[in-house]
């Protein structure tokens, strides 16, 4: 009995745990759990370790239709168009009806047809049995099954659009957008769709078919473009500004860029900043957050890019567009953002000189080995040429070559000399032999004798390419290809602002101190000054100068904290001056204390100079109750308060901002000492020691010699003083002579020590005597 009751309980357990209904529900959690690594791995980029996933998840169950619509989904990614479409063939072949499965193969006939489209000229009977047709065919059967199918309308006029078929795409573009307002893909790409018709079709019939259809916003806008494209800046203007209605349905965004771009052609530059920020302040949802994008994305970087993607609310959008532009802003403390309006006078030039809207592939790229490594910022190029992308990011190249043979395929090559933390960067541009005249695509090397030759001035691996034998040339070319790799990721994660007038640099040094103030805020005073003889020189003999000047500070989120600016009238003498004279003024505020960015720049009108600087800095906090120093400030003369514009504390400070000091006069130091302790009869007693250490010696290597022995004078000075008070903060200056000591680089250390309560406390503050 014992044994029949064991047989019974195995065979249940056989039957219900290896039922094919358990079994199936087994296999499905795998498909699953593997299907979800894979689209872990593509959000991680890992494209490799997700198509090893999917096809984990079909080696389970090789009828998975999740598993093959994420693989598909994954080739599309990647644009492997023939191995997308047979995923979803295979789909389809289980489920015939499968709207998805069309939708996307549809897409990926549609765009593998893309690199067949010359061959569609050559051989116009053999249309249907191109992609283009079958895609064709596909978005109609879709549209006739369910026309509010996704975007599958506006999808069919990305079609019509790679057969240059525009208005036709226009068209069914607008019937999408009847359909879904608010969708994205649409909203955005009908600009495209008009952007080329005015583009490839620039004749008057296209202007007739605008006005005709002048019912349509995005119709009146394209026109005023056609016109700003043509020069016709105040048609354009008065169309676009009539277009910004209160009932205005398309988005106002790509209206004010418009509008920025025609004042700065006009070079009223005040007019055209201001028209840009209001298309930035007037961005309400996503569709205009990204029809402003298009307009920057391309000199975003990586991070910029990440930062951009993760972002939902209009605020959002506003604040990062708002700090792009603060983050390359050379100046950020005058009223023109010199950077965005360099970038408005780019994208215009790229406009004219190296707009490309055609097909980009591997047919047409002469970089056929692949060999160059492009950063994300450069695959959200579609508008403009390598030429253009480059130039936008970049500007004007400082040398470039072209070599004019008739064996030499059309070549251009463009050379950036370093400057700043900016490295030495240089591209070679090509057009392939089937491209179209204006798809020029950068390419790791030239190989052609005359180009090479054209070259040897900027390189001498250019020669040692040209001569050397065959065996080297390969070491020689594996050089040039990773010097090109290295322009190349640069350039697209890098920009540099230039300059369109001629600008030189004024010689600006600052110096900044910090003291307590009242309601825990810390006093930040930033001294500056620039040599007049310099501004003299460049004055063209005018009496009178305009100095403008300007300071801004923003947190360590690059939000706006504060924006100054100060006018001063420089007074040119007719004599030479000295070289040493400075014209000395300063910024000085109360602030809480954080870490902040700083920007100062100094601007005689009138003249080519300009001079500033930007660093980070940490303002001290002096709220606790220990005993605290404040900055030293390091000043030619105090003395008590008279009519001066630098007092604090009833002391007039004539700080030296560049820190160096004649050896024949005294230098003098000013700081402030907090939190001293009183004794039982309310009495302070403090020592103050400043120490002068020499760094780095000025003297003649014979000077230093004899000073082994004690010949010369001293490499530093001690000096110690006692102080007595009756309040717990202390103001004290002394004037330092400084005869004594070798001329050269210092430390200057001030020490406070608190006879009362044992602490001490000390600062430092870095000199040149000469």
């Amino acid at each position: 009995m014992q044994i029949r009751v064991g047989y019974f309980i195995c065979l249940f357990l056989v039957v219900h745990l290896c039922s094919p209904g358990a079994f199936a529900q087994k296999q499905r959690t795998k498909i699953e759990a593997q299907i979800a690594q894979a689209y872990d791995h593509i959000e991680k980029k890992d494209y490799k370790a997700a198509r090893a996933a999917f096809k984990k998840s079909l080696k389970i169950y090789n009828k998975s239709t999740e598993a093959l619509e994420g693989f598909g989904k994954l080739e599309m990614r990647l644009e492997n168009w023939e191995t997308a479409e047979d995923k979803f063939n295979q789909i389809l072949k289980l489920e015939p009806e499968n709207l998805t499965a069309h939708y996307y193969r549809a897409i990926c006939l549609r765009e593998d047809g893309i690199g067949k489209a010359r061959f569609i000229q050559m051989a116009p009977g053999l249309n249907r049995l191109l992609e283009w047709k079958k895609a064709e065919k596909e978005f109609q059967w879709i549209i006739q099954q369910d026309s509010l199918f996704k975007d599958v309308i506006y999808q069919y006029s990305i079609l019509e659009s790679h057969r240059e078929k525009f208005k036709e795409a226009i068209d069914l573009a607008h019937r999408q957008l009847q359909i879904h307002p608010q969708q994205v893909s649409t909203s955005l790409g009908i600009f495209r769709h008009y952007h080329q018709l005015i583009r490839n079709k620039n004749n008057d019939e296209t202007e007739r078919w605008l006005e005709k259809n002048n019912q349509r916003e995005h119709a009146r806008y394209f026109l005023a473009e056609k016109w700003r494209r043509s020069g016709q800046f105040e048609e354009a203007q008065n169309a676009l500004l009539k277009l910004l209605q209160p009932n205005l349905k398309m988005s106002p965004i790509p209206i004010y860029f418009s509008l920025a771009l025609i004042n700065k052609e006009l070079n009223k530059s005040f007019e055209a900043q201001q028209f840009y920020w209001r298309g930035i302040q007037n961005i309400k949802s996503k569709i205009d957050a990204h029809c402003h994008f298009e307009r920057v994305k391309y000199i975003f970087t990586e991070d910029e890019l990440n930062r951009y993607s993760a972002l939902s609310e209009p605020e959002e959008f506003i604040s990062l567009f708002e700090k792009i532009w603060l983050l390359r802003d050379p100046t950020p403390a005058a009223q023109l953002n010199v950077r965005l309006l360099e970038h408005l006078r780019r994208y215009a030039k790229a406009e004219k000189d190296f707009e490309y809207l055609g097909v980009r592939n591997h047919s047409n790229n002469p970089d056929k080995l692949n060999q160059l490594n492009f950063p994300a910022p450069y695959k959200l190029n579609k508008e403009f040429n390598d030429k253009g992308f480059v130039f936008i990011r970049h500007g004007e190249p400082d040398d470039r070559v072209i070599t004019i043979a008739e064996s030499s395929t059309p070549n251009d090559s463009w050379r950036y000399y370093a400057h700043g933390a900016m490295p030495e960067l240089t591209f070679h541009f090509m057009v392939d032999k089937t491209a179209l005249p204006d798809n020029w695509r950068l390419t790791p090397i030239l190989t052609d004798e005359a180009m090479l030759r054209d070259r040897m001035d900027w390189d001498t691996d250019y020669y040692r390419m040209l001569n050397a034998p065959k065996v080297e040339q390969l070491s020689i070319e594996s050089e040039l290809i990773h010097e090109s790799k290295i322009s190349v990721n640069e350039a697209f994660t890098t920009d540099r602002h230039t300059w369109t007038e001629q600008i030189k640099p004024l010689a600006l040094d600052y110096s900044i101190s910090t003291f307590r103030d009242n309601d825990n805020k810390t006093r930040v005073e930033i001294f500056y000054g620039l040599p007049l003889q310099q501004v003299q020189k460049h004055a063209g003999g005018r009496e009178i100068i305009f100095l403008n000047q300007g300071l801004s500070l923003h947190n360590s989120a690059w939000d706006a904290v504060k924006k100054d600016q100060l006018y001063s009238e420089l007074l040119i003498p007719k004599n030479p001056v000295d070289p040493r004279i400075l014209i000395i003024n300063a910024f000085r505020f109360s602030i809480e204390p954080d870490d902040f960015h700083i920007a100062l720049h100094a601007k005689p009108q009138q003249t080519p100079l300009l001079g500033g600087f930007k660093f980070d800095y940490k303002v001290a906090d002096y709220s606790s109750a220990a005993l605290m120093i404040s900055d030293i400030h390091l000043a030619y003369n105090i003395q008590p308060a008279k009519d001066s514009k630098f007092t604090r504390k009833d002391l007039d400070i004539l700080v030296n901002p560049t820190g160096r000091f004649s050896q024949l006069k005294p230098f003098h130091t000013y700081f402030e000492v907090y939190n001293l302790k009183k004794d039982s009869a309310g009495k302070t007693r403090f020592e103050v020691t400043h120490k002068l250490k020499l760094m780095k010696s000025k003297k003649s290597a014979i000077a230093k010699f004899f000073s082994l022995f004690g010949v010369g004078k001293k490499s530093s000075i001690s000096l110690t003083n006692m102080r007595e008070g009756t309040t717990t903060e202390a103001i004290e200056h002394l004037a330092l002579a400084a005869q004594s000591v070798d001329p050269g680089q210092y430390k200057l250390t001030i020490r406070i020590q608190d006879m009362n309560s044992g602490e001490s406390t000390s600062k430092d503050r870095n000199l040149v005597l000469y």
